[in-house]
């Protein structure tokens, strides 16, 4: 990294780290951009280059809180489960813990920028790489099973996650749309149609 990458990234982290600290002292709404800028002791214009939009710094923060859970979890798992269906379950609910740590107002906040923006955004780059952990652990997970001789050796691997993965991503936004806020409806919804596409036993 060169002398003029550092720096930018260290201003980057600057600026998200004094608006991680603002969005908790006074809340996200309340914050502006102006205070942000000058926590970080740098021109508004400066942190606009960085971040167009107060959406962009909170989704950056999400995508490295949900990530860093992610993995913490993961590696604290200890060993799978028995059946292919029980460990997948047990991935769905380790993500629904991890988006769980956050407000669904701001999922729903976050969600919405990337679905009215696209994936050339920080908020669809954060979608995207949540999402990308999520289908590379599923589909992993689900290889492990099928070497252990628990799903058939003539199963496509690639096409059952991408069919798990459609089904949370569907049931995900189903569940920011509704009236529930609890974060086990998302898992008792996902986990009808994990008994279709892995039977249980």
């Amino acid at each position: 990294m060169g002398l003029r990458e550092l720096n930018s990234y260290r201003r980057r982290r600057s600026f998200l780290i004094r608006a991680r600290h603002l969005f908790r002292r006074k809340g996200f709404e309340a914050t502006t951009m102006t205070e942000i800028a000058r926590a970080a002791r740098a021109a508004p214009r400066t942190l606009y280059n960085f971040f167009p939009a107060k959406i962009d710094l909170l989704a950056e923060i999400m995508r490295e809180d949900l990530e860093q859970r992610m993995m913490s979890a993961l590696a604290a798992e200890g060993r799978l489960p028995p059946a292919p269906y029980d460990g997948v379950l047990r991935l769905i609910e380790m993500q629904a813990r991890v988006l769980d740590a956050w407000p669904r107002r701001f999922l729903k906040l976050v969600s919405s920028q990337f679905v009215a923006t696209g994936l050339d955004t920080i908020a669809g780059r954060m979608h995207a790489s949540a999402g990308e952990l999520f289908a590379t652990q599923l589909e992993q997970r689900l290889r492990a099973y099928q070497a252990r001789g628990r799903l058939a050796a003539d199963t496509d691997i690639a096409a059952l996650a991408r069919a798990v993965f459609a089904c949370l991503r569907g049931a995900y936004f189903g569940w920011l749309c509704g009236n529930s806020e609890e974060i086990a409806t998302l898992v008792g919804a996902i986990r009808e149609h994990l008994r279709f596409l892995l039977p249980p036993g």
